[in-house]
């Protein structure tokens, strides 16, 4: 009447919201909740469609613990906000990568020295920094 050897597609061992028939489909850790130690648990990750496996799915710079649990960006998407920068680089400068008004876009100049801040991605220059090339002049 009792089945001594429960089904691993009914058991979920590490408690991660993902069954352990399916952690085996993935390739994931059934004894822990999160493969790849990104911050995000394989649950989570199978949830918003991130890898459980890559600590960065989109290759941006950000883990997907960051992007979901701090900075509230996709961790699907290398840029969240569309404004030709990667997340992890407006992180690193220290611009919103939700907000494409702030250090992106087509238009913006966040340091007002005539190269709006997607050129200066191009470019290898700070968005930030009017003199960013050192010369004195903006």
């Amino acid at each position: 009447l009792f089945d001594s050897d429960p089904d691993e597609n009914d058991t979920d061992t590490d408690g991660d919201g993902v069954l352990d028939g399916r952690e085996a489909e993935l390739g994931t850790d059934i004894d822990g909740s999160d493969t790849d130690g990104d911050g995000l648990s394989d649950g989570m990750e199978v949830t918003v469609g991130s890898d459980p496996n890559t600590a960065d799915s989109d290759g941006d710079g950000l883990t997907d613990g960051q992007e979901v649990n701090v900075y509230g960006t996709d961790p699907n998407d290398q840029d969240t906000d569309n404004d030709g920068i990667p997340d992890g680089l407006e992180v690193e400068r220290g611009t919103d990568p939700t907000d494409p008004a702030n250090a992106g876009g087509t238009n913006t100049d966040s340091d007002g020295d005539g190269l709006d801040d997607s050129t200066e991605n191009e470019l290898g220059t700070d968005p930030n920094d009017p003199d960013s090339d050192g010369d004195g002049r903006r």
